[in-house]
């Protein structure tokens, strides 16, 4: 399979519709891959804090992920780790973040709940899940302003909706 930009937060590159899906399909087995390691890990209380598995959504991060570029911005919520993983962030960044590591992306100071990387346009979900929409509208009206191309996205589930 030929190399894919999504792993650095580029868009996938056209390509032909079965090298593109397969390429999806890559991303999604290791998103959950990844999930499914980090439960084992956390039933042995090596992970910092509660784990929230986003098993079974691991298609809607793919495909809304896949198609953003550099300079988007993306605000995930706890079940959204495939987030990180599509955006570019290094997968041992990741897991340092979720046991509490220095070597993670708070520097062990936080949870995986709270933890971002601006560099790959991923903010930070707070406690209040549905917090993060009007701050990616934030970031979309400065896009706007700016008249830059980039978007954003936000992911919310049932409890922020209502």
């Amino acid at each position: 399979m030929a190399e894919t930009n999504v792993a650095r937060g580029a868009a996938v590159e056209p390509a032909p519709r079965v090298e593109y899906e397969l390429q999806l399909y890559y991303w999604m087995k290791l998103i959950r891959a990844f999930e499914e390691r980090v439960s084992r890990l956390h039933r042995q209380n090596k992970i910092l804090g509660g784990v929230y598995s986003g098993a079974g959504q691991e298609a809607i991060v793919t495909g809304i992920c896949a198609p953003l570029h550099d300079g988007d911005f993306v605000a995930p919520l706890h079940r959204d780790m495939g987030v990180f993983i599509m955006r570019g962030v290094d997968p041992g960044r990741l897991m340092a973040q979720l046991m509490g590591k220095e070597t993670g992306l708070s520097r062990g100071k936080d949870s995986f709940l709270h933890g971002g990387d601006l560099e790959h346009g991923v903010f930070g979900s707070t406690s209040m899940l549905g917090s993060s929409l009007p701050v990616a509208a934030g970031a979309a009206l400065k896009f706007k302003m700016k008249k830059n191309p980039n978007v954003a996205v936000a992911f919310f589930g049932e409890g922020a909706a209502s």
